[in-house]
């Protein structure tokens, strides 16, 4: 029951537009945080921040760490709430305004904005074609996707961070995917440290983005689920302060079967109605999370099982990031 609770705790912080539910009442009902998260009973409530860690089951493990706050903190989640908790400095790669700039006026809690564009692997990728919002910890084995892009906005808006921590992931992210209809995947198994081409991600089969979401594009007994996304699939014009994107998935009669989904894609996935990738969205550089948890754990914290770990469209390695004294002059990196 651990996992769950932690993510829910989270996500109840964040604030998610949810614009599905078919979990049964007596699920929801058994888990306070979950039941709080789909009434919205989480806006105005004490913790205004809030840190939860999971980790994957098998050995090693993967260490998962969900660092979220609320609208009311008034806090800039980069540099009050992650390089405070990681201790380290940090290499963004997002959109950002002209009032946050790079920071380095701390030793060893800088934060270094990525030039964009960026080349990887012989390939290029720019801000104005990505819209996943990612750092990485310098030094460190770190990895975070974020919901928030670096601007002054985000110190009145809710905002989550999945942050990841293992010694090879700078090995993991090494490579942009093609400009094509079609990604790289880094999927857990027999050979976890290999990429893969996916078949084209406008297609309903062959590709693990659709393997993912396999119960949630049609209806099954087996699976129920929350999905939220500020951008709901079919629903103009929605206001929420909300950025956030992902799918909580449960079976209702296994423990521990459930799964959570993190994603950057606007208007996806339709709920029990197919497979769908926006097209408008398939030349964007894109960012796919999807951890296997057990069930029982979804609303408490103890092991969480890796099942994948996907990079849909954009792939990176770490790339060049400067600092700027006040002068405007670039500072050694």
């Amino acid at each position: 029951m651990v996992v769950r609770k932690q993510i829910a705790m989270a996500l109840r912080i964040a604030t998610p537009l949810i614009y599905h539910n078919d979990i049964p009442d007596a699920e929801i009902n058994s888990r306070p945080n979950l039941k709080k998260l789909v009434n919205g009973e989480s806006r105005l409530t004490p913790p205004l921040t809030v840190t939860r860690q999971i980790s994957t089951a098998a050995a090693p493990g993967l260490k998962v760490t969900i660092y979220s706050k609320g609208e009311k903190s008034k806090y800039e989640i980069y540099r009050r709430v992650l390089v405070k908790k990681l201790k380290t400095s940090i290499k963004v790669w997002t959109t950002r305004d002209k009032t946050l700039k790079s920071d380095c006026r701390i030793l060893g809690r800088n934060i270094k904005l990525i030039a964009s564009p960026i080349a990887v692997n012989g390939d290029a990728s720019s801000l104005d074609s990505d819209v996943s919002q990612w750092l990485i910890s310098d030094p460190g084995n770190k990895f975070c996707a974020i919901d928030k892009p670096y601007q002054k906005s985000q110190t009145k808006e809710p905002a989550i961070a999945v942050c990841i921590d293992d010694a090879t992931i700078f090995g993991h992210f090494n490579l942009i995917a093609p400009a094509q209809n079609r990604g790289k995947a880094l999927i857990a198994g027999a050979n976890p440290n290999a990429w893969q081409n996916t078949q084209d991600l406008t297609g309903p089969n062959g590709h693990a983005v659709v393997k993912s979401l396999e119960h949630v594009i049609r209806a099954d007994a087996a699976n129920k689920f929350i999905a939220y996304n500020n951008i709901p699939p079919d629903v103009p014009k929605v206001k929420t302060k909300s950025n956030s994107k992902g799918v909580l998935m449960m079976n209702p009669n296994d423990v521990d079967d459930a799964s959570w989904i993190v994603h950057t894609i606007p208007g996806f996935p339709k709920a029990l109605t197919g497979y769908v990738f926006p097209p408008a969205e398939i030349q964007k550089g894109h960012l796919f999370i999807c951890l296997t948890i057990k069930k029982s754990e979804i609303d408490a914290i103890e092991t969480l099982q890796q099942k994948k770990l996907i990079n849909n469209l954009v792939g990176y390695l770490e790339a060049t990031s400067k600092c700027y004294n006040s002068n405007g002059a670039a500072e050694a990196d």
